[in-house]
């Protein structure tokens, strides 16, 4: 597996940064109001692409460490579990809080915000039902720290309860995580009408999206215990990429998104299609180690380390900056608005570098030094987890 002398994978940073940057483009365009029928139609919706990077790519990193850890007998007591959530909690949940903060102060336009609070507190905003519009990009977040709990509990629930070969104990995983998100698909496709509900019901509740991080730990199983097949699909990248370039492209079509919507099979079987398809795109860029330009190869890094504070953070620029119906009504060009977003885009990483500099990174260096990993947790693919 291509690795740099740092441990980080660049094919791996490289799904990192175009995950985020789809988010916040997509975002960018819709709180900027921009009028082009085209970008709105068929740049904005790269969004929900990028999220399903997130989370493939997730399941993925997540699932070396909870896949070697059981191998190593290290998730087969309270003690071992509890190690794994303190290390993923003190990586993700300080940051996340922190701007939770900054979002109940900014977000004026909520009245209501407060009095849900305590939702968010307990990342219980989008459990099975639709999450609120106050800190509304949350929901992805929400979504994996569930699966970061339930996820462990299976592995060693399935290693100490049963006698199966390992095989069979993560088919049985599988069939239980790929199994209750497309029934909680089916059962809550009732509420939705357009696609505003379709989102809130289906797309954002954590119950029903789990199979895709999943997804991402079969990939790392795949890795390795079949590595002979991961390796053929990572050669095989001028199939899998057009594969899910055309799972990824149907999105943008409206035939299919009333289909998603109006169809159970669809509404049941898109995402975890579209989370295969990002998966074996994941196998091909294991392999790439660089672009062999030194100024792309670091913006590419760059904006995959400060990727999670450039997620919580851009829709915190992106509001004040286009919530501001003055500045709007400037934005009269097409060259003005370009400027606007060229603005906007500078401040959304100066933020992220700022966060990442005074809270990520303060945390990952307080965690490594106090609770340490496992052997089988260290290595390029554990770095990439951070």
């Amino acid at each position: 597996m291509a690795t740099s002398t740092t441990g980080r994978m660049f094919g791996l940073d490289l799904l990192r940064a175009l995950a985020v940057l789809s988010v916040v483009v997509g975002h960018a365009l819709v709180f900027s109001r921009v009028n082009s029928g085209w970008l709105l139609g068929y740049v904005a919706p790269l969004g929900t692409i990028g999220v399903e990077i997130f989370f493939v790519l997730s399941g993925f990193l997540i699932g070396h460490i909870l896949l070697r850890s059981a191998d190593a007998n290290q998730l087969s007591n309270a003690t071992g579990l509890f190690k794994f959530w303190i290390r993923r909690w003190t990586r993700t949940l300080p940051l996340y809080f922190v701007f939770l903060f900054i979002y109940l102060l900014a977000d004026t336009a909520d009245a209501n915000r407060y009095s849900y609070a305590w939702r968010y507190a307990t990342l219980t905003q989008n459990l099975a039902w639709p999450n609120p519009r106050f800190f509304a990009h949350s929901w992805s977040l929400s979504v994996e720290e569930w699966f970061y709990i339930f996820v462990p509990i299976a592995i060693a629930g399935t290693t100490a309860l049963t006698s199966m070969k390992r095989g069979r104990r993560f088919l049985l995983i599988a069939f239980v995580f790929m199994a209750i998100p497309m029934v909680f698909r089916l059962v809550l496709l009732h509420n939705v009408t357009d696609v505003s509900t379709y989102d809130a019901y289906i797309r954002k509740c954590v119950f029903c999206r789990i199979d895709s991080l999943f997804i991402g730990v079969a990939a790392a199983y795949i890795r390795l215990y079949h590595k002979n097949i991961f390796d053929r699909l990572g050669r095989r990248w001028q199939v899998t990429l057009p594969a899910f370039v055309l799972v990824a492209g149907v999105t943008l079509l409206p035939a299919v998104v009333n289909a998603t919507i109006t169809n159970p099979l669809v509404a049941a079987a898109y995402f975890p299609l579209l989370s295969i398809s990002i998966a074996l795109v994941l196998a091909a860029a294991t392999r790439l180690q660089t672009f062999r330009a030194s100024a792309l190869d670091k913006f590419i890094v760059g904006t995959a380390k400060i990727s999670y504070s450039l997620y919580l953070g851009h829709v915190l620029v992106l509001m004040l900056i286009f919530s501001n119906e003055t500045i709007l009504e400037r934005l009269t060009s097409a060259s003005r608005k370009a400027t606007a977003l060229g603005v906007a885009f500078g401040l959304c990483y100066a933020l992220a570098a700022a966060t990442y500099i005074a809270v990520e990174r303060p945390f990952m260096r307080w965690r490594n030094a106090h609770i340490r990993e496992n052997d089988v947790q260290k290595g390029p693919v554990a770095v990439m987890v951070g």
